[in-house]
Formats: C-alpha cells, structure tokens, sequence
C-alpha cells in the first residue's frame, strides 16, 4: 500500500504530494520534477537480499525497510545496505512501528534513516489534506488506509 502511494503515477490522486511528505519526513531532498520521474517498486531483489520498496529518483535511490510484526533475520539491513550501496544516491529506510533502530545493520547503523508508522500516517494525512477536491476509487482507498494507519498506529 506504502509503495501505491509513493508512486504520483497511481491513481489516488495525490500525484506525488505524499511522496513529497515521505521523503521530507527522512529529510532526503528531491525536485518536483524529479519526484515525477520517479519510479516505485516493490520487493526488489539484489544479490540475495529483497528491499521491501525502492524508490528511484534520477540523483537518488531510496531503499526502504519494513517491519511491522516480523523480526529482522540475520544481518537483514547489513546486506541490504551493501547490496544496494552502488545505486545512484543511496538512501536507506527503516520503517517500523516504533521508528526504532535496525538490529542488523551493524557497522551501517547511521546510515539508516528511521521512520514509524505514525509518521507515515501524519504524511497520508496531510497529503490528503492538501490534495482534499479530488474524487474517485483510488482517493477512497487512500482515506480508507489512513483510518487503518489511524487505529493501528494511533
């Protein structure tokens, strides 16, 4: 759903207001246009470790890491970083319910931004706040998923 919403090419009608809000929030700067070049995807597999979403922008990568219920396996975030610290302007993320630190990183601890699922919500929200005359299917499901965000992350 995280990776829906990133994407201003998805049909929720938030263009890439909230991808703009996700970034900011990690304090990763992007243009305006290169937030509508970008390109989600996600469960990205490189050299045997799978980033949950990756965001690609033209001067930045942003690889993020999700948790909600399951543990990091062993050294999840370390090979993470390594296997995608080639990519042009690597970022990485480590959202969790808490915006706790990854276990796993090891020696590339600092080099993970953390993020909670509150903040996703406080994000969603106010993109959704900022964008409010835009109807449809896709808008439903946005608002639909922020009174998720809502009562399991209050």
């Amino acid at each position: 759903m995280i990776g829906w919403l990133l994407d201003p090419c998805m049909r929720h009608g938030l263009g890439a207001e909230f991808l703009r809000r996700f970034l900011s929030s990690v304090s990763i700067q992007a243009s305006d246009s290169e937030m509508l070049d970008a390109r989600i995807g996600c469960e990205i597999f490189s050299e045997g470790s799978r980033a949950d979403i990756v965001i690609w922008l033209p001067s930045s990568t942003v690889v993020i890491e999700a948790k909600v219920d399951a543990g990091e396996s062993h050294e999840q975030c370390k090979l993470l970083r390594m296997r995608f610290a080639h990519s042009v302007g690597a970022e990485f993320v480590f959202l969790s319910v808490s915006g706790r630190a990854p276990d796993t990183a090891g020696e590339y601890l600092d080099e993970f931004k953390r993020l909670s699922f509150r903040q996703v919500r406080d994000c969603l929200e106010s993109a959704l706040r900022s964008q409010p005359g835009i109807p449809g299917p896709g808008r439903q499901i946005a608002e639909d998923y922020l009174r998720t965000l809502k009562t399991e992350f209050a």
